[in-house]
């Protein structure tokens, strides 16, 4: 892709998160009677990792891609300290303070950025969360970003990647200008980045008609 095309490609998913309501149904995509389901296989997740001690301090956890807040507020900020925020549409980041509420006092950062262009401080989350948001990163800035994250977890963290999978080849979406990947593509550039997997697990309860749903478990 040259350096044209990943400009419009990355103004085109901005341009279009910019545009979508700052509400857990916009979040969703329309889609938000799947949360409940979501918050509670991913807390089963967090739980295995903290009864199997693959999961060090529980401390400070970065949401990524975290829109107004809904996985801080219903999983996070359950099982951590402190959670950082960081999005790219600044809309969602100053709604998540409201709808936050009272938690919000626990989110030490709100970072406006774009995950291709963040970068976080080496040693110093002891979880990184990163969910259906990667779509929206070219394969070499993903590779990129899943490297930093790398450095940014203090030792014995966990990075969480949620994200849809598409069956037999990747998908592009023009509306919203993300990409659907398979399930190999995903493990070969988790790989790449330096990371080896610790579970990957099938989102459970959700309508056959969605994508399917990976967790994969990064140390």
């Amino acid at each position: 892709m040259n350096a044209e095309k990943k400009m419009k490609f990355y103004e085109l998913s901005e341009d279009y998160w910019a545009k979508q309501p700052a509400t857990v149904n916009g979040m969703l995509g329309g889609f938000d009677f799947v949360s409940q389901a979501d918050i509670d296989q991913s807390q089963s997740v967090l739980d295995w990792l903290k009864s199997s001690k693959k999961l060090g301090e529980t401390k400070l956890a970065l949401d990524c891609g975290a829109g107004i807040g809904r996985i801080t507020k219903n999983l996070l900020l359950n099982n951590f300290e402190s959670v950082e925020m960081v999005d790219v549409t600044e809309g969602f980041i100053s709604k998540a303070k409201e709808y936050l509420d009272m938690d919000s006092a626990r989110v030490v950062k709100f970072h406006v950025c774009a995950l291709q262009n963040f970068h976080p401080e080496v040693n110093r989350y002891d979880c990184i969360w990163i969910q259906w948001v990667l779509g929206y990163l070219t394969d070499a800035d993903l590779v990129d970003f899943l490297k930093r994250c790398k450095l940014a977890l203090k030792q014995n963290g966990i990075c969480v990647i949620k994200e849809n999978l598409s069956k037999d080849e990747r998908e592009f979406d023009e509306e919203d200008s993300s990409y659907t990947r398979t399930k190999s593509e995903f493990v070969n550039i988790i790989h790449k980045a330096g990371w080896r997997l610790v579970k990957d697990e099938k989102q459970r309860n959700f309508p056959k008609e969605l994508y399917e749903v990976r967790i994969f478990v990064l140390q």
